[in-house]
């Protein structure tokens, strides 16, 4: 784990909002109190590339997490063309095969490349099934720079030595609110107390429950528990 980072820069606000009025309504609220906003395949599909902009007119980085998914060319020109942007990190499929990502990393320029695993929508006994056709360490010589993985997958990361990248996971759950302990999906402190390097999360700050307070209270309370995460990272019992 990068200890140069601030914790607030590991948070990563996802924009799951319907428009561009709304998201950068969240921007100035928080623009000041997080590292990164992402923008994904909602958000994107409604008003396209503009939103790049307005997000660098705020001062702020970008996660593009579009899951690119295609042939090796094609892919490698959707890299390209959002590279362009000076976005700070976009997403591919890890499961397109590792010529796809050869290609995209060839693209990439100066953004960072994360590679999605598993999505945090299987369920545990489907993840260890799509798990066993993953190699991760083959993934990070294929060029990515980050892998994207639930909570859950973390312990599995830390067995691969040769495995030392950026760990991205999302859908993460702030503690006050109630998760399935059957689920996928883990608190900030749990997350960080597995070795993650950045955490995504959305409607839990964005919508933040009425006895939380607002969003910047929301993201105060989250970085407490992230901090707590990375306390046991760094001091393992």
């Amino acid at each position: 784990m990068n200890t140069d980072l601030k914790v607030s820069d590991r948070l990563i606000v996802s924009l799951d909002a319907p428009s561009t009025r709304l998201a950068m309504s969240v921007v100035d609220k928080l623009a000041n109190h997080v590292g990164t906003f992402r923008v994904g395949m909602g958000l994107l599909a409604v008003e396209g590339s503009k939103i790049i902009d307005d997000l660098h007119s705020a001062g702020v980085k970008v996660f593009y997490d579009m899951k690119f998914k295609d042939i090796p060319q094609t892919v490698a020109e959707a890299v390209w063309a959002v590279s362009s942007k000076k976005v700070w990190m976009l997403s591919i499929h890890g499961d397109s095969g590792h010529e796809v990502i050869i290609e995209a990393a060839k693209r990439k320029q100066d953004s960072l490349l994360a590679t999605d695993t598993v999505l945090t929508y299987f369920s545990r006994d489907e993840a260890s099934l799509l798990w066993k056709n993953i190699y991760p360490p083959s993934l990070i010589e294929a060029g990515a720079d980050a892998l994207i993985c639930a909570s859950s997958d973390l312990p599995m990361l830390n067995m691969y030595s040769a495995c030392p990248c950026i760990r991205v996971v999302p859908d993460v759950r702030p503690s006050w609110e109630r998760i399935d302990i059957c689920s996928r999906v883990g608190t900030p402190e749990i997350a960080m107390g597995l070795g993650a390097t950045y955490l995504i999360m959305g409607k839990p700050i964005i919508e933040p429950a009425p006895w939380i307070g607002d969003s910047k209270e929301a993201v105060k309370r989250v970085i407490g528990e992230m901090e707590q995460g990375i306390s046991r990272w760094n001091n393992p019992r």
